[in-house]
């Protein structure tokens, strides 16, 4: 999957299938392609005050600073794990989360911190995410742990959720953790315990691919197979409510890898084929006729210069919102 993110100063960076990482500044048109420093698919991106830091899936974890990219020195068992997920904590620490455990970097150098119990062998960890309290969150293949003062403890069904795949974890405006789940729905923080909303709640779809927030502060579920989901959280002004989206509704295809709010609260619908807009109540759908590098679509997110930015199999491309949207690719070699 080709992946694609923004860092703080609004550059775009974006890795294809093969390994290649390409760089567009936000101040320039010129995209900076990187063939050959990097060996090995990139599994993801972080960033923290001593650069951008990329890690791949079978050959380490590389750094790009003074407009270099550099491969860093990794511990013997760290050069040949798998690393499956990259995390840069509030104090800028940096953790990996591999085939064969959990590593942190302490004093420049990157640590074993946690290998899980042996039941939980072959365990891979698909998501890091720290909640306001400082804990460290790992979504993996058999549910969610948290790191906390050395110890690793499952978060199961005593507390209100699932063993299955805990593909995202999202951390809100608010500090509460939201749990995407692989065939289990979506589960929201209440303290030490979840609140389920899946099947019983009117998400019949659950396996949860991605989640995002709109301007009136309703959550938005993408799904693997079902569309999307618009949940009202119950409050003051009324109970939950739950809407579904999906190609009966006029989405392009129901299997969504990604989603984005731009900058005017409206929403982006990356799917396996087309390019969704959700805007004042209606769907709109966008392919290769309309100026699109591909029908697949695998991530979106908001640039800092207002613009939206979707990752595609053929490159990536800027959207410019609004009445009239306009799009400008950028296709890449390899």
């Amino acid at each position: 999957m080709n992946l694609l993110e923004v860092d703080r100063e609004g550059n775009l960076w974006y890795a294809t299938t093969s390994g290649s990482i390409a760089l567009r500044p936000r101040e320039s048109d010129t995209t900076i392609i990187f063939n050959s420093e990097i060996q090995g698919r990139v599994s993801g991106f972080a960033e923290t005050s001593d650069g951008i830091w990329i890690s791949t899936y079978k050959n380490g974890i590389y750094r790009y600073i003074d407009k270099k990219i550099l491969k860093v020195p990794l511990p013997n068992k760290l050069n040949t794990a798998v690393i499956t997920a990259i995390y840069a904590d509030r104090q800028q620490q940096i953790w990996l989360g591999t085939d064969v455990g959990l590593f942190a970097q302490i004093d420049q150098e990157f640590q074993f911190m946690h290998s899980f119990h042996v039941d939980n062998k072959g365990l891979g960890i698909y998501s890091i995410c720290e909640e306001k309290e400082g804990s460290i969150w790992l979504g993996t293949t058999k549910g969610a742990f948290r790191y906390r003062d050395g110890v690793c403890s499952p978060i199961n069904s005593n507390h209100g959720l699932t063993d299955n795949i805990i593909y995202k974890i999202h951390r809100d405006r608010e500090g509460s953790l939201w749990l995407g789940s692989f065939g289990g729905g979506v589960f929201k923080s209440l303290g030490d315990l979840f609140t389920h909303i899946g099947k019983g709640q009117g998400v019949s779809y659950d396996y949860i691919s991605s989640i995002t927030k709109d301007r009136n502060g309703a959550y938005w579920f993408g799904s693997y197979g079902g569309g999307v989901y618009k949940v009202k959280i119950p409050g003051a002004d009324g109970p939950m409510s739950v809407s579904n989206i999906d190609q009966e509704q006029g989405l392009s295809n129901d299997f969504t890898y990604d989603l984005a709010t731009d900058r005017n609260g409206d929403i982006w619908i990356a799917t396996n084929y087309g390019l969704n807009y959700y805007r004042q109540g209606k769907i709109t759908s966008y392919h290769e006729q309309d100026g699109l590098p591909s029908e697949h679509i695998y991530s979106v997110r908001n640039g800092a210069d207002g613009n939206v930015y979707a990752g595609t199999s053929n490159g990536f491309v800027k959207i410019e919102p609004g009445s009239n949207v306009k799009f400008t690719n950028y296709k890449l070699q390899g």
